[in-house]
């Protein structure tokens, strides 16, 4: 194991990569606790940035971004999952109109990708 992922100090100042996580989920597997580890500080790394704009869209955004990033790793179950789980609370603030249309494209967006990656 490389020593950046033993010391404490490295991996709570150390940004990981996407291609860092998806190398990791490709060669080692989705249940590695090294590859765990990864995918799990790179998705507090981005939901530390969603946190920031402090909106459900901006939360949206990063799971699409996990979706991908599972799809490219290999793993579709995981991301239509991450995406319907999306889609779900997107439609569930459906009746908020200041957030409506912004709701519809991404939805749209949404079931886009899952067409996508289960191949219809």
């Amino acid at each position: 194991m490389p020593e950046e992922f033993k010391s404490p100090e490295n991996s709570a100042e150390r940004i990981v990569t996407e291609e860092e996580v998806i190398e990791a989920l490709q060669t080692k597997g989705s249940e590695n606790p090294e590859a765990r580890a990864l995918l799990v500080k790179w998705k507090e790394q981005n939901q530390a940035e969603a946190n920031k704009k402090n909106t459900s869209t901006a939360n949206v955004k990063e799971n699409i971004k996990l979706a991908r990033l599972y799809k490219k790793a290999g793993f579709p179950k995981e991301a239509v999952d991450v995406l319907e789980d999306a889609l779900l609370n997107l439609n569930q603030e459906a009746g908020i109109k200041s957030r409506e249309e912004q709701n519809k494209a991404l939805i749209q967006e949404i079931e886009s990708l899952i067409k996508k990656i289960e191949g219809k």
